[in-house]
C-alpha cells in the first residue's frame, strides 16, 4: 500500500476528513453527555453522513484507480522472467562452427559473387543536369549588368535633360542677368527637379534691360516669367498640375522686382497665357531651336 499516496487516498480533500472526524467527534460527546437534544444529535449525525457519501464520492475512483496500478506493477514484476542466458551460451558456442567452413568453399562463393568493375555502373543516370547548370539558367533575365546599364541610361537621361535646361536658361537671361544671376537661375530649377518647394534660401535676381541696343525687348515682363516657369514644368514632364503651384512660388521667390505685386494664384492662372506674345514664349520642347 505504500504505492497509494496520501494525495490518492484523500483525493485532494483533506479539510474534508478533518471536518468529518471533528463532527464525529462532536457528535460522539453530545450523546454521551446527553446534553443536547436527540433531534440535535440526529442533525449532526445526518450532516455527517452526508459529508461522508462527499468524501467517498471524491475518493474512491483514484482509489481504484491507484489500486489497480498497484496490482498491475506488480503482476508485471512477477510474469518478468529472467534472462535466458543459455541461448547466449548457445550462441557463442556456434560461432566456431562457423569459422570452421572450408577455405576452398569461402573462395568459391566469392568468385561467383564478384562482378567485374567496368561493368558496375557507377551512375544510373548520366545525362542528369549539373546543380550549377540549374542555377545558371533559373537566373533572371535583369542582370546586374543590365541593372547598371538602365542605371546608366537614367543618368544620361537626366544629365541630357539638365543640358538643355542650362543652354536655355543661358539663352533667354544672359541678355537681361549677370553671369552670376544666371547660375543661380539653373541652381534653383535643379532643387525644383530634385524635389524642393522652399526657395527663399535661393538668392533673388535682378532683371535689367537688355544688353544689346538693336534688341525688340528691351525689357522682361512678367509674361515672359510666366512662360518660363511652364516650359521649365513641362520640360520635366510634371504631368501633376498641382507642381505648377511650385514653379508660381519659385518664379516669385527668385523674380520679387518683376512679381512682387502677382499673387500665386495669378501666376498659376497665367503660365501659358499669350502663348505667341513676348520675348519668351511657350514652347512644347525645349531641345528644338525657335522657329
Amino acid at each position: 500500500m505504500n504505492m497509494v499516496q496520501k494525495r490518492d487516498l484523500i483525493g485532494k480533500s483533506e479539510k474534508l476528513a478533518i471536518i468529518i472526524i471533528t463532527l464525529l467527534e462532536i457528535t460522539h460527546l453530545m450523546a454521551k453527555f446527553g446534553v443536547y437534544e436527540v433531534k440535535t444529535i440526529y442533525t449532526m449525525i445526518i450532516i455527517v453522513f452526508v459529508l461522508t457519501v462527499v468524501f467517498v464520492y471524491l475518493n474512491v475512483p483514484p482509489l481504484l484507480i491507484s489500486l489497480l496500478c498497484f496490482i498491475r506493477s506488480k503482476v508485471i514484476l512477477t510474469n518478468t522472467t529472467p534472462t535466458d542466458t543459455t541461448h547466449i551460451e548457445t550462441t557463442t558456442t556456434d560461432i566456431p562452427h562457423i569459422e570452421t567452413t572450408p577455405m576452398d568453399i569461402i573462395t568459391e562463393t566469392t568468385q561467383i559473387e564478384t562482378i567485374p568493375m567496368d561493368t558496375t555502373p557507377i551512375y544510373t543516370h548520366t545525362n542528369t543536369t549539373p546543380m550549377n547548370a540549374i542555377l545558371i539558367n533559373t537566373t533572371p533575365t535583369d542582370t546586374i549588368d543590365n541593372i547598371n546599364n538602365t542605371y546608366i541610361n537614367s543618368k544620361n537621361k537626366e544629365k541630357n535633360k539638365f543640358d538643355i535646361v542650362e543652354k536655355y536658361i543661358i539663352e533667354i537671361f544672359s541678355e537681361y542677368c549677370s553671369e552670376e544671376d544666371v547660375k543661380n537661375i539653373y541652381a534653383v530649377i535643379k532643387a525644383y527637379f530634385n524635389g524642393v518647394t522652399d526657395f527663399s534660401n535661393y538668392p533673388s535676381v535682378s532683371i535689367l534691360e537688355s544688353k544689346y541696343k538693336d534688341s525688340e525687348y528691351k525689357i522682361l515682363k512678367p509674361l515672359d516669367l510666366y512662360h518660363f516657369g511652364w516650359n521649365i514644368w513641362n520640360h520635366f514632364k510634371d504631368e501633376d498640375r498641382r507642381k505648377q503651384v511650385i514653379i508660381a512660388v519659385l518664379l516669385k521667390a527668385i523674380f520679387p522686382e518683376k512679381l512682387s505685386n502677382n499673387s500665386i494664384n495669378t501666376i498659376v492662372s497665367h503660365l501659358k497665357s499669350h502663348k505667341e506674345k513676348g520675348k519668351i514664349k511657350i514652347k512644347e520642347d525645349l531641345s528644338k531651336p525657335d522657329k
